[in-house]
């Protein structure tokens, strides 16, 4: 647990500081006014722009733009003639088809975003034991996913693999007379996400997840009465089949991180374990005993886009 508080607050401090530079005003470079208040490189300004291309038109958000110098490759006449030209146009898209875009949400051909997120939540626990009462108990889940989003400037699909662990769960129980310790450890899943993202505002989306992969844990139950001299032992390394249902909001933080908030239902398929009762060491009988894991999740993650480009 030392060594996951120290990831968790490692990944705190990463993400205030990408954050912080996140926030910083991005320079423009070589870009100077044009009368009519367009930004243009300054070797066009300087040069012949007779040659000088139009751009097609976007619909971007006033705060999804930066400049960049790459961008700027043509000035927009503002004449009647070519306004007359182009169905839409006005002064405000004039000045923004000369932009270059950066942001997650631009109406551009942005394509496919690539995105990391650091994951953490309760997990609501249930470990069932076939004839034996099931645990119950409130546990830390922590991980992380990387995926990519198809569609990061509207309403679309997402996937990513993730992969988690969870706290210990168990309780006690009786077996042929005896007080047995029974728990699950090392929980862990791998899954192989997909998310539909549906937008609720500009900077609001709900989704909707399911999951597919693998899961297991590690089961051991252990007794003894020293009156009878009477031992229960067993334990066994557990993998099966998971999945995952959920559903959750997601808010745009800027235009490279979405801090989510989500619920899902999780579940490890499970397998058996012999369960062995021997009295003064002498086997007396084995059981095999069912087990599974499932549970209700809460999880809090921020989606990095692009964490490998430039912040500043």
């Amino acid at each position: 647990m030392g060594v996951l508080r120290a990831f968790l607050h490692s990944m705190t401090a990463v993400s205030m500081i990408i954050f912080c530079i996140e926030q910083a005003p991005v320079k423009a470079e070589n870009i100077t006014g044009s009368p009519s208040g367009i930004p243009v490189p300054l070797v066009e300004r300087e040069g012949d722009v007779s040659s000088i291309q139009k751009m097609p038109l976007y619909d971007w958000k006033d705060e999804d733009y930066q400049f960049f110098s790459s961008f700027m490759t043509a000035e927009y006449p503002t004449t009647a003639e070519y306004a007359a030209e182009v169905e839409g146009f006005t002064r405000q898209t004039d000045v923004r088809g000369s932009k270059g875009c950066v942001d997650r949400r631009c109406r551009c051909c942005c394509g496919p975003k690539f995105y990391v997120a650091p994951i953490i939540g309760p997990s609501f626990g249930t470990f069932t034991n076939e004839s034996l009462p099931s645990s119950t108990e409130s546990l830390f889940t922590a991980g992380g996913a990387v995926g990519i989003d198809l569609h990061p400037q509207h309403s679309g699909w997402r996937f990513d693999f993730e992969a988690r662990y969870r706290d210990p769960i168990g309780n006690m129980a009786t077996v042929s007379g005896v007080p047995v310790s029974v728990r699950a450890e090392q929980l862990w899943s791998t899954l192989v996400n997909v998310y539909r993202d549906v937008a609720l505002t500009n900077s609001m989306d709900l989704y909707f997840s399911g999951g597919i992969g693998a899961g297991g844990y590690q089961t051991h139950y252990t007794g003894s009465n020293t009156i009878t001299n009477t031992d229960v032992v067993g334990g066994r390394d557990v993998g099966s089949f998971a999945w995952q249902l959920g559903t959750g909001v997601a808010w745009e933080i800027s235009r490279r991180m979405t801090f989510d908030v989500g619920y899902r239902f999780f579940e490890i398929g499970g397998d058996t374990t012999q369960l062995t009762t021997l009295q003064s060491g002498v086997i007396q009988s084995t059981n095999n005993i069912a087990s599974a894991f499932s549970a209700s999740e809460v999880l809090f993650s921020l989606r990095i886009y692009e964490p490998f480009q430039k912040w500043w």
